[in-house]
């Protein structure tokens, strides 16, 4: 089991990194990881966050969940992804993991981004999360 998560700033510009490593080295990504043996879902996105980022989750909003495949050393791994809305306290400081992340991007995802999603998950999650903030 993954987790995705999904930050907005107040301009609700959204925050996604280019993966510095395989699989899907130099698409976009966003902050998430593997579930732990023993943690909860919820416990995993604050983790997640905090190491690939530095920023301190305050809010968790679960928006749904999608199949996605791991592609690790030429082993397929099938995992279902979580998605989760995060609130963060500040986007200050905002460091990147280096061995996982070369680059932040704040943003308003378009088509362009979509289509450089590392993770098919990660693409129907943030659309999930766009088309969630359309009708809102």
């Amino acid at each position: 089991t993954g987790v995705v998560c999904i930050i907005a700033n107040a301009a609700g510009e959204i925050l996604l990194f280019r993966r510095a490593r395989e699989p899907g080295q130099g698409l976009f990504g966003l902050p998430g990881g593997f579930v732990d043996p023993g943690e909860s879902a919820h416990d995993a996105a604050i983790r997640e966050v905090r190491e690939e980022t530095s920023l301190q989750v305050i809010g968790l909003t679960y928006l749904g969940s999608f199949p996605n495949q791991y592609e690790y050393h030429g082993v397929t791994i099938p995992v279902t992804d979580l998605i989760y809305a995060c609130d963060v306290a500040s986007f200050d400081p905002l460091c990147a993991h280096p061995e996982e992340i070369s680059e932040f991007r704040l943003c308003h995802p378009g088509a362009e981004e979509l289509r450089q999603m590392a993770f098919d998950s990660n693409r129907r999650g943030l659309e999930l999360f766009l088309a969630s903030r359309r009708s809102d």
